[in-house]
């Protein structure tokens, strides 16, 4: 099927990316927040309240089934919302969320050598609220206003193209259709090694 890239449009305009959790803990554990992401439920030592934060994200051909694992299924069943828009590594590193202010992704190899995607949210972190994702410094050290994030940390794609973060130019993104559902545009990120920068005419140095 070929599909015109003028009918494709970023994911993050046809689904909102920023919605709370879905599941509420009534016990510690880990499970599924939705087909995509994983969350901790764990008890707070100083209020004996339970409370929930993201444990990791499932890698783009697999959904967080009944068992509350991720795994690969014999047919990808319908998402919803666009949760199967999972984040794809294409290099080891530390990227933010393309979506969401208050995530970020560190890529790295597993126990069988594949590049996974692990995700963390800075809400869940010593930082607690307020605080966003920093490219630059990687860590959650953003002000936030409100507690809010304002804008997207990847600009939304607007076609085929290919950039710089401005928060920190030595990573940068692709827009391409995205692999499991190719009617959508994704921001793969990727980064340059040995602090070179990404420049406009597509390599780094």
């Amino acid at each position: 099927m070929i599909i015109s890239t003028t009918a494709l449009q970023d994911y993050r305009l046809k689904h909102n990316t920023s919605q709370p959790y879905a599941f509420t803990c009534t016990s510690e554990g880990i499970f599924c927040n939705d087909c995509r992401e994983l969350i901790l439920c764990s008890r707070d030592l100083s209020t004996g309240q339970l409370q929930q934060s993201l444990y990791m994200s499932c890698r783009y051909d697999e959904i967080c089934d009944s068992s509350n694992q991720c795994k690969k299924p014999p047919a990808f069943p319908p998402c919803s919302p666009i949760s199967h828009v999972g984040f794809v590594c294409s290099k080891p590193g530390m990227y933010p969320d393309p979506g969401d202010c208050k995530k970020y992704y560190i890529c790295a190899p597993d126990n069988s050598g594949v590049l996974t995607a692990h995700g963390y949210d800075c809400r869940s972190e010593g930082t607690g609220r307020g605080f966003g994702y920093d490219p630059k410094s990687t860590f959650c050290n953003k002000l936030l206003s409100n507690d809010q994030c304002s804008g997207y940390p990847i600009p939304l794609c607007t076609g085929l193209q290919s950039a710089a973060l401005a928060a920190n130019p030595t990573l940068y993104y692709d827009c391409k259709p995205y692999p499991n559902d190719p009617t959508v545009l994704y921001p793969f990120q990727s980064r340059c090694d040995n602090g070179k920068k990404y420049t406009p005419i597509y390599d780094c140095r």
